[in-house]
């Protein structure tokens, strides 16, 4: 989306609004992503966002940091994911999550998140781990949603007992 568009939208938000999310994966891609940002922040508007952590430079960290409020990273690689989350909050972020997909065939995935959060010094000042419930919808949707609520349970309270902040 062109800053011009987005200005289009924009103007049709209700002028209550008070932060916006923007979901772009790549950083680069977007060559407009920072002009939104910074017209939002003009306008009152905190700009918040979720990124996959790839092809990640210095300039880009900076950019973020001093952008948005809250910065999201999807985990698709440990250490791609960790070392956006130590490069941000390094830069004085605090509102730092790591977005994970909570499904039958990622669970242990989501278990090996919580053990790296109590031992990895990259995510020491990581403000939560969100895990995403499956949504399974399309034909390419071949992953199955927890229906063991004890696996549920396990996860939780591996967390809880730990003192690591999930949502």
């Amino acid at each position: 989306m062109t800053l011009k568009t987005f200005k289009k939208i924009f103007d049709k938000l209700p002028k209550t609004l008070t932060q916006v999310a923007f979901g772009i994966g790549d950083c680069a891609a977007n060559p407009d992503i920072w002009k939104i940002m910074k017209f939002c922040r003009l306008n009152g508007v905190v700009p918040n966002i979720t990124i996959n952590g790839s092809k990640m430079i210095s300039e880009l960290y900076d950019n973020l940091a001093d952008n948005c409020g809250a910065v999201a990273i999807s985990l698709y690689d440990y250490d791609t994911c960790y070392n956006t989350v130590r490069e941000l909050t390094n830069r004085g972020k605090t509102q730092i999550n790591i977005h994970c997909l909570l499904s039958q065939e990622t669970y242990y995935k989501c278990l090996q998140v919580i053990m790296d959060r109590m031992t990895d010094p990259r995510l020491s000042k990581l403000n939560a781990i969100v895990f995403l419930w499956l949504k399974p919808k399309g034909e390419r949707n071949t992953l199955h949603p927890i229906t063991d609520m004890a696996q549920y349970k396990k996860l939780v309270n591996l967390a809880l007992d730990n003192n690591v902040s999930i949502g």
